[in-house]
């Protein structure tokens, strides 16, 4: 087996380790060949990397432990899913650009290579809030953007089926847990769809549950892989507008639909126009920016 295998395989294998922290995998992930071969003290090591001592002890336990990278590879396979990581040539060169990029996407479908644009917004949205969501996510897949979410209730939701309502209409569901996870609940139908109509991926390995610490993760990700972010309602303390601020570090345009004052769901959208965000009414207004 060749060393660019091995690495890949090492690199599968962290991803999934549930003992390491995801900060820790991120920073050792970009870090590969510090710690497999160096031999400096390890308390050095870990000051120089920025990881506990154990994480590392942790990681350097799976450089003989090859079932376990077999049992993620294997379970994609069964799943119709495939498995990038940061040293295949189809890994995405805008999550790259992020200072911890996952350094492994499981992915159902196919990455788009078009320009992305992300919708987000709140779980508990007004009907016009879905309806807005929708309309955006339609009237900028039919030119020709892949618009990316989080496939969460809500906001989310309503941008996934607007997109797949066009002509050609192009997705990414970004989950915050494993692609083998039933969530939200009850959705197979539209998760066949996008898997066919662009994709549904997740840093997350296989079994990983939903939980509250991995959606801002993986709002990340939603950023990154886009050229601007759209907020469609949302509460002054929702993830939405951590992948709003995100995508701001990462120079990306932030849209904003404004809303009313009596209405907390419109709080974020128009305390980001007020910060300067770019207050949009229409989809072309977009397009056109």
């Amino acid at each position: 087996m060749s060393d660019r295998e091995n690495n890949r395989k090492l690199l599968i294998a962290l991803n999934s380790a549930r003992d390491i922290s995801r900060d820790s995998i991120c920073r050792l992930a970009n870090h590969l060949g510090e710690w497999t071969a160096s031999r400096d003290p390890l308390a050095d090591l870990a000051r120089r990397l920025r990881v506990p001592p154990a994480d590392i002890q942790k990681a350097r336990l799976l450089l003989t432990d090859r079932s376990r990278a077999q049992q993620e590879i294997e379970g994609a396979a069964a799943l119709g899913s495939t498995i990038l990581t940061l040293l295949d040539e189809g890994y995405p060169d805008t999550l790259r650009q992020l200072d911890l990029p996952p350094p492994v996407l499981y992915c159902a479908g196919h990455l788009p290579d078009r320009p992305c644009i992300a919708i987000v917004g709140s779980r508990q949205a007004t009907q016009l809030g879905l309806e807005t969501a929708q309309l955006f996510g339609r009237e900028l897949a039919a030119c020709g953007l892949v618009v990316v979410s989080g496939f969460a209730r809500g906001i989310d939701l309503a941008a996934h089926r607007g997109a797949l309502e066009a002509c050609g209409g192009l997705t990414i569901a970004v989950l915050g847990c494993g692609l083998d996870f039933d969530y939200p609940r009850r959705r197979r139908r539209i998760r066949q769809t996008i898997s066919r109509q662009g994709a549904l991926v997740s840093e997350f390995s296989l079994g990983a549950r939903p939980a509250k610490l991995n959606f801002p993760i993986r709002n990340r990700i939603i950023a990154a892989l886009s050229i601007g972010t759209l907020v469609v309602q949302a509460t002054p303390r929702s993830g939405s507008l951590i992948t709003a601020r995100q995508a701001l570090d990462l120079g990306r345009d932030v849209y904003a639909v404004p809303g009313s004052i009596f209405d907390s769901r419109s709080a974020g959208p128009n305390s980001l126009i007020r910060d300067g965000a770019l207050l949009v009414q229409h989809p072309s207004e977009i397009v056109e920016s």
